[in-house]
Formats: structure tokens, sequence, C-alpha cells
């Protein structure tokens, strides 16, 4: 059963109290989850409410959603200054999990710009009144940024224990950087493509900004996408009725929290690849793109994402965007940035000792291990099956 926190003592100082809502909630407190959307220290787009809502909500969303709030008291009034979205399942010895999706890559919470460090120390005291010696995980975290840099800061302050887990770098591209490093084979190959390309029409890429070419762009992402491997795999997001559905609602280009901006690579009036941002106030996320695989001799999703960035650099229509690729794939070639990511546990309770903490993170490490382990068995049988029953 949910139990509001708000009138439970304060966490952090006089001026902190927390609630624990869950999905139907979410409503009520929209205009204060929208404000702090826009002035947060570091925007996840994942956790705007034109896109969470309506997942958190549906179908494609499981019972364990929760929304641990911080609330900044004044004399009659109260700010919203923490967001944290999360699993919360029902065994008192489970880790307490950021909300993790396949439509949300990243799980830092939203914390307000003003006394961030004060909001963070105040959701870490809140997990542990709803779940005392809580081992908080978060995936995807941007390690170097400041969100969890004001939870390392909280930490620190009060004695909790935490570790930085499977730290890597993936691609970005600011428009500082662009696509000026390009140089010897990569920039010849991407010529050559594009030569190739040519030799078929005349092709450009667009960036539509109004509405209508808006919805043109993303109808016809839906469309590329659902054509190719994803489409046979079932896993494009026109492939269930539940999904296309979340994907209308979430991707709206009329949406502002966050906002999609659409790229498209045309040949002649043929859109053959897309790309799809959500866009924050100091950050994006790319987080689709589709391209038509009758050209992928030519590597549209490669030239669209040298478009991509020369657009940025010409518009600053954002400060990063994050490619959210794993590490090895073929954007790294072209975006030259590289963010700093991983998953981390904290002991929210700082009486945690390390022996207990120690214990606990090594339980989450195997647990990770066999999972990778058992997805590497599907994926690595696929072929074999696919093969015995005549599909190529």
């Amino acid at each position: 059963m949910l139990r509001s926190l708000a009138a439970r003592r304060r966490v952090a100082s006089s001026s902190y109290s927390v609630e624990l809502i869950g999905a139907a909630d979410l409503a009520r407190v929209r205009g204060d989850w929208a404000d702090l959307f826009d002035r947060c220290l570091e925007c996840n787009v994942f956790f705007g409410p034109d896109l969470l809502e309506p997942l958190a909500t549906g179908p494609l969303c499981d019972k364990s959603f929760r929304v641990l709030l911080a609330w900044r008291q004044a004399p009659g009034a109260r700010t919203l200054a923490g967001f944290m979205p999360l699993h919360l399942s029902a065994g008192p010895l489970a880790p307490v999990r950021g909300f993790k999706h396949h439509y949300v890559v990243g799980s830092t919470p939203l914390i307000d710009s003003f006394q961030p460090e004060e909001a963070a120390n105040a959701l870490l005291h809140g997990l542990t009144e709803i779940r005392p010696g809580a081992l908080l995980i978060l995936d995807d975290v941007r390690l170097d940024w400041p969100a969890w840099q004001s939870f390392v800061q909280a930490a620190q302050a009060s004695g909790c224990v935490f570790e930085e887990q499977d730290v890597t770098v993936r691609a970005g591209v600011s428009p500082a950087s662009g696509t000026t490093h390009m140089k010897g084979k990569i920039a010849q190959n991407l010529r050559r493509c594009g030569a190739k390309l040519s030799a078929l029409g005349a092709w450009s890429v667009s960036t539509p900004m109004d509405i209508d070419a808006a919805r043109e762009a993303f109808e016809a992402l839906l469309s590329i996408e659902a054509s190719g491997w994803k489409g046979a795999a079932g896993t494009a997001l026109a492939s269930n009725a539940d999904t296309l559905a979340f994907a209308r609602t979430a991707f709206d280009p009329a949406n502002l929290r966050p906002s999609p901006v659409f790229s498209v690579l045309w040949l002649e009036e043929r859109a053959v690849a897309v790309s799809m941002n959500l866009v924050g106030h100091d950050n994006a996320a790319n987080l689709k793109c589709a391209y038509d695989e009758t050209y992928a001799a030519f590597s549209p999703g490669v030239l669209l994402d040298v478009a991509l960035a020369d657009e940025l650099r010409r518009t600053s229509f954002t400060p990063m965007i994050d490619s959210v690729a794993m590490p090895g794939h073929p954007v790294e070639r072209v975006w030259p940035e590289r963010l700093r990511r991983g998953w981390i546990a904290m002991a929210c309770d700082p009486a945690t000792g390390l022996a207990e903490f120690h214990a606990r993170l090594g339980i989450e490490q195997m647990r990770r291990t066999m999972r990778r382990m058992a997805v590497n068995a599907y994926n690595s049988t696929i072929p074999v099956l696919r093969k015995a029953v005549g599909r190529n």
C-alpha cells in the first residue's frame, strides 16, 4: 500500500518533505512536474511528463512503478525540488531501482537547480524511510554531469556508501564539435557513399521544425522501421497496438517536455532515413533512427548522423545530443564527444556498513552477469532456429 511521507518527519532540513506516489497520481502533480522539468539541474528527457505519464499509466508499464517526490517547503507554498521514478518491488530486502524501460534510457532523477545537494539528500533520506537500509540502483547515469554529482556530494556529506559500476563512454555531439574532426578514410568513405546515392537521384537532409512536417517525418519513421528487421522481429513501434498508441502520444511533435525533433534524409521525395531526438532545455537524446534497408550500401544512417551534427553546429538547437548508442556503434566514427556513463549502487542509510554494502552489491553484479549470459545465449540461438525452419 502506498504511504504518503509528507506528514512524517522532515528530511535533510525542516524545509524539505517527501511523498511517494503511484502512476495514477501523476496527473495531480503534472504542473509542478512540468515546472521542475524546465528548470532542473540536468534534464533527463525520458522523465518529461509528455513521455513518462503515458508510459506509466498505460499497459506497457508494470505495477512496480512509483515516484518519490521531494518538496521544498515555504510559508504558504511548496515547490517540487526532486522527482525520482522507481521500480519498488514488494520484497523488503530487494534493491530500490531507478525506473528503467525499453523507451527510458537513463534513470537520473530530476532535481532542482536551486539547492541541488539538499534536494538529492531529501530523496535519499526519503528512500530510507520507505525502505530502511535500502540499496538504490540507478542505471545508465551520466557520471560527470551535475545531477549525479549532487547525489555524490549528498552521499559524502551524510556518510552513505556508493560505487560506480561498468563505467563506459558513448558518443555524443555538441554545437562546438560538429563533424569538422572527420578526416582520412572515414571522410572519404562518406563522400563515396554520398556520391553513390547521388547517382540514384538528388538527396538532401531536412530537420523539420513545423508541426505538419514533423508529423510527416514521424510517420516516415514508423513506416521505415516497420519495413526493416525490427518489423520482422516484431519490435518496431508499429508492430504492436499498445506500443503504437504510446508512441503517438509520447512522441507527438506538438509535445514540449520533451520536444521530439526529427531529421530526414530524402532521396528525391522519398524518406530513406529518419532520426528522432528528444530535446530538453540542456541536452537531447537520439532515441530512434531507422533507415530503408534497400539503401544499406549507401550508409544512409551515418550520412544522416553527419548531417544532424552539421545542423546542430549551425543552429545550436540543443547544447548536446547523446547518441544513446552502445560502445562500438558506427555513430562513434562521426560524433566526437564522449559521455561517461555507468550504473551506480548506493546505500541510502549511512548506518549500512562496507561489508553489508559489498555483499549486496555482489549479489546485484551476479544477477546482471547471469542476465547477460542468458541474453547472449538466446541471441546466439536465434540464427540456428531460423536456419532450422528454413528462414534466412
